[in-house]
Formats: C-alpha cells, structure tokens, sequence
C-alpha cells in the first residue's frame, strides 16, 4: 500500500508551477532569491562602502564620482551616475536593485550551462541555484558597493552567453559577437574582478566544439570565436600593468607578481599557500561553520524560525525537482564529471585577480568579496562531484537540497546580523542628532570604537556630514570621525603637539586643530555619550577614553541652530519612539547649558512613561542634577536605586559622593558603605 502522502504523490498533484522546467525555472530562481534574501531588506540599511557614494549622490556631481574613482578603477563611477537618479537615497530601492542584479546573473549563468550541456537539464538547474545561494559570499547586503560587482558579474555572464549564442545564430551572430565583445570589454574596464574568468571562456569554447572533433579543428574553433576577446583581455591587462597612472599608490598591487622577481620561491609558496587557504575555506569550511554547535538555541524564537524556514525550503526544492528526478531515474543521463574540472579552472581562474593580490577569501570581514567571481566555479564544482559521488537521482536531488536549505539558514542568520547593526547605526545617528542639534564647522568626532564593527572611520564621517552639513566642497569636509584604537598614534602625536588633525580619503580632505575636538562613547548596548571633563560618569571610562578626555569640548555642540539635525528620512526613515536614550540625550543637552531643573524635569518624564537605562550608571547625570539643585534626599534616594540595581557601580557612586561637600555626602557613603579615602 503507498502511503496517501508519498513524495510521488504530492509531486504529481502539484500546479505545474511547482515542477521543474525549463520554462518556469528563471522564476522559481527569483522565487528563490526573494526567500533567501528578500525577507529581511525592508529592515535593512546602508553599511561600510555604501556610504561615500550616498555621500556623493546628495552633495556632489557628476565631476565628483569621476574623481573619487580614479584612485583605482578610473572608469568604474558610471554604474553609479545610472544608478543613482534611478534608485536615490533609498536603501530599500538599493536593496532590490542588487537583489535583481544577482537573480538575473544567475539566470545568464543557467542559460549558458544548458547550452554546454543540453542534455543535464537538472545539473546545470542545480549550478544555477547553489550559484545563486552559495553562502561563500556575505556580503549581498552592503548593496550600493556590490552593485557595482554584481552588474560586472551581470555583464560577464551575459557576455557568455552571447558569445554562445554568437556560435549558431546564422546572420545575426556578428550582432551577438558585438554584444557579447562590448559586454566583456565593459565590464573589465569598470573592474578587474572577472578578468581571470575570461581565461574561462575558452574552456567553454573548447567544450563547445566537440568531444569527437579532431585536436586541430577545435582549436581552430577556439581561435576563430575566441581572438576578439582575447585581443580586448591583452589590451586592458597591458593598460592596467604599464599605462595606468594613479593618483598615489595602487590600493590593489599585484604583489605575487613583484615577489616573483626579487625570490620566485617565495612568491610560488606564498601563493600557492593561499590558494591552498582559500580552497579549504571555500569548499569545506564555510559550509562546516553552518553547522556550528553554538547556532542550536533551542529556546530562541529566531533559531526555531530559521531552522524551520531552511527545512521548508530545502523539502520544496526536493519537490520542485522530483518529477525531473524520477524521469533521469528511468533514462539515467551520461556523467556530468567534465563540470568537475570546468568547475575547479573557474574557481581558481574566479578568484586568481585577489589571490594575486594576496588578498584571500578567508580574511574576515570583508574578504569574501574575492570569492564572488569564483561562486560559479564553485557550483559547478560542487554540482560535479555530487553528481559523481552519488549514483542515484534521487540521491543526487537530496544533497543539493540539503545544501540550499543550509545555505538558506546561514544567509538567514547573515541577514538578521546586517538588521542588527543598521539599528545600531540609527540609534547612534539619531542619538548624536538629540545630543547634538547643532555641531560647528571643523568638528572632529573621537571614539576608541567603530559605530559597528569595521565600519570604516570614512563611512561614519560620510553619515555625520549627511545629517550635519549643507553644502561644502570634497577638499574641505567640515566633520570627520576618528577610531582612536586604530592607527591614530601619528594623529595622536600631532595633538599632543598642537599641529591639525587631517584626514585624507582618495579626494576628500578634513583639516581641524587638534582642540577641535568631541569625544563620544558609542558603546552600542547602553545610551550613546558625548564625554567631557569632569562628569561624574568618567569613572568608566577606558584608558584611551581618558587619554583624550581633556580635549573634549562640549562648545563644540549648537544647542540652538538656526536649522537642527535632521536625519534624511529616505535613509533613515521616521524618527523613532522616545525612550529612555532620547530623554537622556535631552538631559545632558540641558546639563551642557547649566539647566538643571530641565535635567530633573526630563528624568522625571522618562519615569513616568516607565522607561529605564541599560545602563544604570546613566541615573548618574540625574543624581548630579538633584545635588545641583540643592535635592539632596532626592539624590540619597536615586543613589541608593542604582546601587541597588547594579552593585558593580559601587565604586563609582562612592567616587562621586567623595568629592562633594562632606556635609552632603556623609549619608550616602555610609549607606554606600563605601572605603575611607574612595
């Protein structure tokens, strides 16, 4: 007796939709794209590089875009001058943008694989998908940088396919050839990320002259369809090499090539070394580190989410294949073993331009951005031995979808840490507008941190100068942020010696003296703070934080502008409810101008409408305001609240109250039971 709701069953009642072919498979791939990466872009931001060129669209034209980019890809800006009126501001617009760019990469990728491989309808499916979700590459997300990857990745597949299409297209393959010529030739000169897979080309050429055609003949067929892009490969590598002159020092020197010269040994381990890292991190690790032990929260809503969500995904692949299985089951197809050795050429011809560099995948977080001309490579490769290793259809339709339900659930998790720090992005971004409605011209902001992990001190000033500036030239920026953990010991020497802070970034410059200058605490679990001498929270603060404490100056901020920060609300969308880092943004505000019964008053709202701190040492700037005003049972008793809800501020409390009038504060240490002399 068959079970009623056997997988032959449910594949032969499904809408045919839900069944493999090659007509509904471009959108099943969509269908697919907007599961795995769809569901979360509408809480998704702008991140890292995205910045500058948000930056740019706002302030600067044309002229400034040409500019920027002559530092290392001279003729890359016009993605953006196209892109830019079109999408705006908007990261959601962004998000999409390169969402689409992706899904139609993988559709020229698929459409060039069937016409390798006619008769491995699911294999070359599969390539497509696994290209489409290989979870190698992380970064999808930072969406303005990686459209400019992803429209060259576009741009090579196409040409691919053009080109093949060229082969047999009768009258009209000269107009394939061009298209297919202008889109290779378009998107080496944009970047050099896709030049080792030119290489790549002629081993699908060489696949598509025929097994059984004589040496001579193939190679004829090669030369003949392959010389124009040979020709346009040798011309731009030629230019790249020896004719392009940079502005200052090449950001991405092939240093393989200059170890080659001065010890051939060294530069051959050295690379090989790297390739050897990058392939085990590729092929086996980055699927490994999916299955981390640390990922199973069973009592995590998030978790159990994800988890199931992958599971659903990866039974409906199993489903929309079944029927194509079960029919390659009864006429089983020849072997797909060449797509093991096509697959290994296009992962190390795919990821040859970094590696030459000595730039590797592994490289956190930002490396596996080389890894992206390599994903094809990759699939294909994966494909390929899956195919080999497993005998059955069945078996075969099984792992793949196991592997994109796993790939599924690692970009879920990808995603929702993207989520994370756009919402610490905009809760620093609107903290700083509360804090500081007004910032003057030549500001310099201090942190011991990034706003999120390897922002980038550019990107934070990009962001600072959207909200607080109006109009200004690229040579004099008038904020900048500074990472005082991260190369300042020469701008740290430069203060200390009274000489400007400066800041240079390819065309952009920012000149200020080193008074200049507002510290803030970005620690992301608590409020936001702008630091200055003599508050009684400063006992927390680290060693860097009091290094350049005493530079701190609160004059810096407007408290009245003529015209407040305002965040662009098709970044950043609406401002958010008030809470408690709100109420106490405005408290310190109020402290700054001495108005310590507007600090009162505030504190007293935030606890009507029941909010509290993260961070108890925030009530701090409250008791302060109650000594101020002469409230000192008010102060005893807020004292004793936060004692209470964080012991670990003892110390603190105690150092506070030891340096008021002893008169004030010989209650409250006692109560404090705090050490004589603290």
């Amino acid at each position: 007796m068959i079970f009623p709701f056997s997988s032959s069953a449910i594949i032969t009642f499904m809408p045919k939709f839900f069944r493999f072919s090659e007509k509904n498979f471009p959108f099943f791939l969509f269908l697919m794209s907007i599961l795995v990466y769809g569901l979360f872009i509408p809480w998704l931001g702008f991140y890292w590089d995205d910045w500058p060129v948000i930056l740019m669209g706002k302030f600067f034209g044309v002229n400034a875009y040409a500019d920027f980019y002559t530092y290392d890809r001279p003729f890359s800006a016009w993605t953006y001058l196209l892109a830019l009126p079109l999408l705006g501001l908007r990261p959601l617009a962004w998000q999409i943008f390169t969402l689409l760019l992706r899904w139609l990469t993988g559709v020229f990728f698929w459409l060039t694989l069937r016409r390798i491989w006619p008769q491995h309808r699911l294999q070359t499916a599969w390539v497509a998908i696994l290209f489409l979700v290989s979870p190698v590459f992380t970064l999808q997300f930072i969406s303005v940088a990686f459209s400019q990857h992803w429209i060259c990745a576009l741009l090579y597949a196409f040409s691919l396919w053009a080109m093949l299409k060229a082969l047999d297209s009768g009258r009209f393959s000269g107009l394939w050839l061009v298209a297919a010529l202008t889109a290779s030739a378009l998107h080496l000169w944009t970047m050099e990320y896709f030049l080792g897979l030119e290489i790549f080309r002629y081993a699908l050429l060489w696949r598509m002259a025929g097994a059984a055609a004589p040496f001579h003949r193939r190679l004829v067929t090669v030369l003949r369809a392959g010389w124009p892009f040979a020709l346009a490969l040798v011309v731009y590598v030629f230019w790249r090499l020896f004719l392009l002159q940079l502005p200052q020092d090449d950001p991405n020197p092939v240093r393989f090539l200059a170890d080659l010269q001065a010890s051939p040994l060294t530069g051959l381990l050295t690379l090989a070394q790297i390739v050897i890292r990058d392939l085990l991190y590729m092929l086996i690790q980055t699927w490994a580190e999916i299955l981390s032990p640390a990922r199973v929260e069973l009592a995590s809503k998030f978790f159990l989410l994800t988890a199931f969500g992958a599971a659903l995904m990866a039974a409906g692949l199993n489903v929309y294949f079944g029927r194509e299985s079960a029919r390659t089951d009864s006429a089983p197809e020849s072997g797909f073993t060449s797509a093991i050795f096509l697959g290994l050429l296009a992962t190390l011809l795919g990821a040859l331009p970094g590696w030459l560099t000595y730039r590797q995948a592994l490289a956190q977080p930002y490396g596996n951005r080389i890894a992206l001309p390599a994903l094809l490579g990759l699939s294909m490769l994966t494909v390929g031995l899956l195919d080999w290793l497993l005998r059955r259809p069945a078996q075969k339709r099984m792992a793949i979808s196991l592997l994109v339900g796993l790939a599924a659930f690692s970009h879920f998790y990808t995603a929702n840490a993207y989520r994370e720090m756009w919402n610490i992005q905009k809760q620093f971004y609107w903290q700083l507008a509360w804090r500081a409605p007004g910032l003057q011209s030549g500001t310099a902001l201090l942190s011991d941190s990034e706003v999120v992990i390897s922002a980038g001190t550019y990107s934070t000033a990009s962001a600072i100068n959207l909200i607080y500036a109006d109009t200004f030239d690229v040579a004099s920026f008038p904020y900048w942020f500074f990472n005082t953990s991260q190369s300042f010991k020469f701008q740290s020497e430069r203060m200390a010696e009274g000489k400007n802070l400066r800041a240079d970034f390819r065309t952009w410059h920012f000149v200020t003296r080193p008074e200049n200058v507002l510290l803030v605490d970005n620690d992301s679990s608590a409020c936001m703070r702008v630091l200055a001498p003599e508050q009684p929270e400063n006992g927390q603060l680290s060693p860097l934080q009091q290094q350049f404490l005493p530079q701190s100056d609160l004059g810096r901020i407007v408290a009245h502008p003529a015209a407040p920060a305002s965040l662009p609300s098709e970044i950043f969308g609406a401002e958010p409810a008030h809470a408690w880092c709100y109420y106490y943004q405005k408290a310190a505000l109020a402290r700054q101008q001495g108005d310590w019964a507007q600090v009162i008053r505030l504190g007293e709202q935030a606890a009507e409408r029941g909010y509290q701190p993260a961070n108890a040492a925030d009530y701090l700037l409250f008791v302060d305001a109650y000594v101020q005003t002469g409230d000192l049972p008010g102060a005893v008793a807020l004292t004793g609240q936060v004692n209470s809800r964080d012991p670990r501020l003892q110390p603190l409390l105690c150092q506070y109250w030891a340096q008021q009038p002893f008169s004030l504060a010989a209650s409250s240490l006692q109560k404090l039971s705090c050490a004589p002399g603290s």
